[in-house]
């Protein structure tokens, strides 16, 4: 046991950090107010006092025990006070803002989209004075960044999710300090002002105008501007659904990702072109030159979890350098986590963050292990490395990917080695190409070959994504299963240094109860289920018996629109949206247990009715038809009595996609005829075993 803790004495940082985050987790899903929390400090405190003043040696870890506690309370009592300065309301009205454009205006399909601050409201809006709201604007009027607006805008709350295990953007924003969306139409700007802005900020935004700009100018556009504003600032307003989901199926998400790859490229570049810069003086100036330029590139490239980890171990690593101190990169690793948590706590719920993380120490772990038989020819070397970095970052990273994504990639290894080349050529071609944009000739040249790279990158991506059984997809991993997991790996590597048995007979027994959980998942009994899901303007209504499973909607979209089902099907131990069958409501089907013709419906023995037309007048039939569940949806018209007349439901399901007009008058019929109803724009999704 000794020889498993000794080297954890020379972490404290490592130490730190586990203590601070897992006080961040408890105070997040337990809420106690912040001075509750702090009166675990005084008793930690007195603890270390003891133990350090402690003669004994068998009492020297009573010092450790309570630093631990006493910066899990620190942890704990931070996001405590976090969460308390949140702005919780609900509310939807038409009013003027006083708004700052926080970020650089993107051109959308309607207009413009922004992050503003708001600097003035109304009385009753006054809590949202300090806080950001995501502001869409069908103005011609494209403000930049810091300007000063008054606004005409329909200012509405970010609503909770109302689907079953739905992604809640509403925690998502609040974490970032977003609470509100803006609606502005056309005509309702009125610039008023200019803010005074941080000059490392401003010079960020202009290099991403410059950088956007520049592309554009060279003949880049869809599928490649994406991609290369992507690679090369981490901007990714211009990837399309289905191109993200191209690349996140073959795990290729953290290429687009601005990472530690990316800073470690430009570094590269920043030493080659200082090199004249030598000596004990002239090296000091190198490094803070490429501190400034790390950081600057950390602004423009939006400052996401993934760029400023990175850029914050070369910080230390260049200031130790600085300074002549050794380091150890496991404690460079959480001083850098440390940082970010101190910025924002709740980065510890972002997935971005947690796969940033837990690859870097994932190859820091395991790598070493791989890399004793690594060739000597340096060609092989260079492939060989390639790989076994990619299956070291897989082994850590690979219960996040399960547990957020529901699948795994099988084909990273050869993802890693076709497009990590062909990116690392981009980005460096990329720089060349503004660098080198006055002359017309060369960049023009330079362009057009980047702009086939760029096809061959997604040619590649594309090609990768349809290779049979690339992709193990449609797992369900509780949060249980996923920290059973990480244990089993650590487990696992930590008998790779001792070598004793009983390690890997643990590490092998956690892996074979998560495997059970997911099994168990999967061979449960699967009722059949009907689902009316709330969607804004559509209607979407699933009907799942075992392994298959329809969905009913207004319009067959692209199956990416429907990926908030994911989650709930997954759940329930069915296939995720990408195997559901896709019905129109102008279709006639007729399969097994399923029927479907002109709204009428029959399924596992029950009768729907979906009426999304003109409801006939004047008709009648006696006795009326006996339905299970109607479904009236944004494209009902008519009086409800007139349907009524003909239809007799059990139960009426009034979808989220009707307006309020309609949801009223079909709850005061249902209320007057003591008809049992369900409202999903107001309750969330109707959901019942059938």
């Amino acid at each position: 046991m000794r020889a498993l803790v000794e080297p954890l004495r020379l972490l404290p940082i490592l130490k730190v950090a586990v203590a601070f985050s897992l006080g961040i987790a408890l105070a997040t899903e337990v809420t106690f107010l912040w001075h509750y929390w702090l009166l675990i400090s005084p008793f930690a405190l007195l603890v270390m006092f003891w133990g350090y003043n402690s003669l004994r040696y068998s009492h020297r870890w009573v010092f450790g025990a309570g630093a631990f506690l006493l910066f899990f309370s620190l942890g704990a009592a931070y996001v405590s006070i976090t969460k308390s300065r949140l702005v919780d309301g609900s509310f939807d009205e038409k009013t003027f803002l006083t708004i700052q454009v926080d970020d650089n205006p993107v051109e959308t399909r309607y207009g413009s989209r922004w992050t503003s601050k708001v600097v003035d409201a109304p009385q009753h809006l006054k809590i949202l004075v300090g806080t950001k709201a995501i502001t869409y604007s069908r103005d011609t009027v494209i403000p930049n960044y810091a300007s000063i607006l008054r606004v005409r805008a329909r200012v509405t709350s970010i609503d909770p999710p109302k689907n079953p295990y739905e992604f809640s953007f509403k925690d998502y924003y609040a974490r970032q300090g977003v609470y509100a969306s803006a609606f502005i139409s056309k005509g309702c700007i009125l610039p008023i002002g200019q803010a005074k802005v941080n000059p490392i900020l401003k010079l960020a935004y202009f290099l991403q105008r410059y950088t956007l700009q520049t592309f554009r100018q060279f003949g880049f556009e869809g599928a490649e501007l994406g991609v290369v504003l992507a690679l090369m600032i981490g901007d990714k307003q211009f990837l399309d659904g289905n191109l993200k989901t191209m690349y996140a199926n073959i795990g290729a998400m953290h290429i687009l990702a601005v990472s530690g790859m990316h800073v470690a490229l430009y570094y590269i570049v920043l030493v080659w072109l200082l090199f004249f810069m030598r000596g004990r003086i002239g090296g000091i100036f190198k490094n803070v030159i490429i501190l400034l330029a790390l950081w600057v590139f950390a602004f423009v490239a939006g400052f996401s979890p993934s760029i400023v980890r990175a850029t914050v171990m070369f910080t230390f690593i260049l200031v130790g350098k600085m300074l002549n101190r050794s380091h150890n990169i496991f404690n460079l690793v959480a001083a850098s986590f440390i940082v970010l948590l101190l910025y924002n706590p709740f980065s510890l719920y972002d997935v971005g963050f947690l796969l940033s993380y837990a690859a870097v120490i994932s190859i820091l772990l395991f790598y070493p292990f791989l890399g004793r038989w690594a060739p000597h020819n340096r060609i092989f070397r260079w492939g060989y490395d390639l790989v076994a970095v990619s299956l070291a970052a897989q082994i850590l990273t690979l219960p996040l990917t399960v547990y957020y994504f529901h699948q795994f990639p099988l084909v990273f290894l050869l993802t890693n080695i076709i497009l990590i080349p062909l990116t690392t050529m981009i980005i460096y071609g990329g720089l060349v190409l503004l660098s080198i944009s006055w002359w017309s000739w060369g960049a023009n040249l330079l362009a057009a070959i980047l702009i086939w790279l760029l096809k061959l990158t997604n040619s590649s991506v594309s090609f990768i994504e349809h290779i049979p059984g690339g992709v193990l997809s449609s797992i369900y991993f509780e949060r249980w299963q996923m920290l059973l997991l990480f244990v089993a790996f650590m487990l696992f590597f930590v008998f790779m240094l001792y070598r004793k048995a009983k390690l890997v007979l643990l590490s092998l027994m956690l892996m074979v109860i998560v495997t059970a959980g997911v099994a168990f998942s999967k061979i449960k009994e699967r009722r059949p289920i009907l689902v009316v899901y709330a969607m804004r303007g559509g209607t979407a209504i699933l009907m799942s018996s075992g392994e298959r499973s329809r969905c009913l909607c207004d319009s067959v979209r692209d199956g990416y629109s429907y990926n908030f089902m994911d989650q709930s099907l997954l759940k329930w131990g069915r296939a995720a949206s990408n195997d559901v069958e896709f019905v129109d409501f102008e279709d006639s089907i007729s399969k097994h247990d399923w029927r479907y013709s002109r709204g009428w419906c029959s399924f596992a023995g029950k009768v729907l009715y979906v009426c999304s037309k003109q409801i006939v007048k004047k008709r009648t039939t006696d006795p009326p038809i006996a339905v299970d569940y109607l479904v009236v949806c944004r494209k009902t018209r008519g009086n409800p009595d007139e349907l009524l007349k003909y239809i007799r439901p059990k139960f009426v399901v009034i979808d989220g996609s009707a307006s309020k007009y309609l949801s009223d008058k079909w709850t005061h019929k249902c209320l007057q005829g003591q008809i049992p109803f369900y409202d999903v724009s107001k309750n969330g999704a109707f959901v019942v075993n059938l």
